[in-house]
This record gives structure tokens, sequence and C-alpha cells, in this order.
């Protein structure tokens, strides 16, 4: 199954880019940087998917990527990603689906293409024999977390190593008490830099902030963008 994302930065370039691909027969998924996105557009369709952001640098697509495989649905395997919104052509997406399917990647200043296997494989460096049983279990742990399936400790451990939005991280002073192994994973990713900063939160529900939340108990929140649980009782929120 495939997907076409775009990113937009105002309501006025949002419309426009569902009016121009409402024809595409692909999933639309919509990347929202700096703005509240009003849903009433008549070019939306019930199928489409948002994910709204403050910030956002284009021109890295490691980024890019993990944005758009993350917080996809994650049936969709192959994945077309625009940068830029100024051409955008229908035979140009068949012949990248196409190519994907055969194991070619399109790489433009304005697109680029994955798969979700594909990643995990880049993710994981060389493909010798030995090397492959690793890649595997990494891509179904990914898989489990991504789908929201319990998972036990060790792999809820792997799964927000690889699923951490790209956003230096402020610990909350809720954290003092959080166990060190999930500060550690937070510490390591904040070495990366990235620029939009988000808070984390331990055992406290946050209803109307951009967060993530770690409880050692489910509270069973519903307003989330997504979740990594854990068979022992752990969980992870992400609000975005």
């Amino acid at each position: 199954m495939e997907l076409t994302a775009f990113i937009t930065t105002s309501q006025q370039e949002l419309e426009k880019v569902a009016y121009q691909t409402s024809a595409l027969d692909y999933h639309r998924y919509f990347i929202i940087v700096g703005f509240d996105v009003n849903r009433n557009s008549r070019y939306f369709r019930d199928t489409d998917s948002f994910l709204e952001i403050q910030s956002l640098d284009k021109s890295n697509k490691e980024i890019l990527k993990r944005l758009v495989l993350v917080y996809s649905p994650p049936e969709y395997e192959n994945i077309a990603m625009y940068m830029t919104n100024n051409i955008i052509s229908l035979s140009e997406l068949q012949n990248l689906f196409h190519d994907l399917l055969n194991g070619r990647h399109t790489n433009t200043d304005y697109l680029f293409s994955i798969s979700r296997m594909s990643f995990v494989f880049e993710e994981n460096g060389n493909t010798d024999d030995n090397s492959v049983p690793d890649i595997i279990d990494l891509s179904s742990i990914v898989d489990d977390a991504m789908m929201e399936k319990p998972i036990s400790y060790d792999h809820f451990k792997v799964a927000i190593k690889e699923l951490l939005p790209p956003y230096t991280y402020a610990l909350d002073q809720t954290c003092m008490s959080m166990g060190n192994d999930i500060k550690n994973i937070i510490i390591e990713h904040n070495k990366n830099n990235y620029a939009p900063k988000m808070t984390v939160y331990y055992n406290e529900i946050k209803e109307h902030e951009k967060c993530i939340m770690f409880f050692d108990l489910d509270p069973g929140i519903n307003d989330y963008s997504s979740k990594i649980i854990s068979i022992e009782g752990y969980v992870l929120y992400f609000k975005l």
C-alpha cells in the first residue's frame, strides 16, 4: 500500500495541495508546520492523516524519514515524501512507486521515496548473513510498537530509542525518580541537538501541552498522537 506525504506551512498551502492531489488514489499524509489546521475544507478526505508540529528543518532528510515512518499509519509500506509542493505529478508518483516495488529509490531536491523495510536495513548498516536476524528483529519490534502492541521491557527501550521524535527533550522535575535506563536513552538522543524543544513528564498527565509522558502504569489517556506499551505495564505517550 502506498502513502504520499506533504509538508505545508500555512492553511492556504494545505488547501491548495489538497485540491491539487484530490485525484490521487494514494493515502495522503499532511505534515502541518507552525499553524493550527482547520480540517473542514471540502478538499480533505476522511482517510487523510495529519501531523502537527511547531517547526521543521526540511533540508534534513533523516528527520523527515522518521517523521513520516513513525507517525504515519503503519500499514503503508511504500512512501513518497515531497519536501516542496511546487511540482506534484501523478505520472511521476506512479513511476516512483513502480520503481520502489523493484528496489529502486527516487531522490531529487523536492521528492524522495522510502519503504519501511529498506529504512530498517539502512539504519542497521551492513546486511551480511549474520546480521539479517537482528535486522528482522528490529523491524518486528518497531512494527509492534507502532501498532501499540505490548512488548517486553527490553524491546520497549529499543522502540523508544528508535521512535523518539526529532526534538531535544527537557526532563521535568517529575523525572527525578524515573529509571536511569529511560533517562539515559533521552540524554543520548539529545546529543543530536535537534532545534525543536519538548518536555518529558513522569507519571503526570498533561492534557493541553505537546510533550511525552512516561508512566509506570497506563492511565488510559485518550488524547494522544501515539504510544509505546510494555508487557510489564510501562507506557510512553507522545502528544504532538
